[in-house]
């Protein structure tokens, strides 16, 4: 019994730490500095756009700026980051992530990253159902497009997801791969510039 609930009060335990990270989320305003030359624009700024509206001001080469405004929101000046570029921002959060893409990769040892970059980078969807539906589920997602293509046209995309529920406990992953249409409107952008252009850092 006293093994039980031990079991039960970390199971606790860890739920609330994910959760006050995740409520953190919510807040994050501030642009990213990697560290590496690099200051990542919020996710959740550009949610909503497809990659088809991105690729008309936002060159695909990870390099050149993109130049307009799409639905109101300003992008030039912001360089679309390639799959291979948001692979490397992946791997600061979580290091042990597979070298080869694509891929699709999740367990609990990814909570503690996948809530770290939620925290810096928000939430773009969250489902929950607790508590009108039992087993109760609550999942939280960070979707975001790359400029990168494959060779029949399919975008990629990337995404950092988290559940928790009470079916199979707590857990997260971390994906990159193409999706079937780039007019979906359920994500927002990986953008970034070179950090110390009038940003204070």
């Amino acid at each position: 019994m006293h093994r039980q609930l031990s079991k039960l009060a970390m199971h606790f335990m860890v739920l609330m730490a994910v959760a006050l990270v995740l409520a953190l989320a919510q807040t994050a305003q501030a642009n990213l500095n990697d560290l590496n030359g690099k200051e990542w624009r919020q996710i959740t700024d550009t949610y909503g756009l497809t990659w088809n509206q991105l690729a008309q001001v936002c060159p695909q080469d990870g390099v050149t700026p993109c130049a307009g405004t799409v639905n109101g929101r300003k992008l030039t000046g912001w360089v679309w980051a390639t799959e291979n570029q948001v692979h490397q921002l992946f791997t600061l959060y979580a290091p042990t992530l597979p070298a080869t893409l694509p891929f699709d990769v999740g367990g609990p040892e990814y909570l503690q990253p996948a809530a770290q970059f939620q925290a810096a980078f928000g939430i773009t969807q969250q489902f929950s159902g607790c508590p009108t539906y039992q087993p109760c589920f609550n999942l939280k997602y960070t979707l975001g497009w790359t400029a990168t293509s494959d060779g029949s046209g399919l975008p990629t995309a990337a995404n950092v997801a988290i559940s928790l529920d009470d079916i199979w406990g707590p857990t997260a992953g971390f994906s990159l791969g193409t999706v079937a249409s780039g007019a979906d409107t359920n994500r927002g952008a990986f953008l970034w510039r070179p950090t110390g252009l009038n940003t204070g850092k």
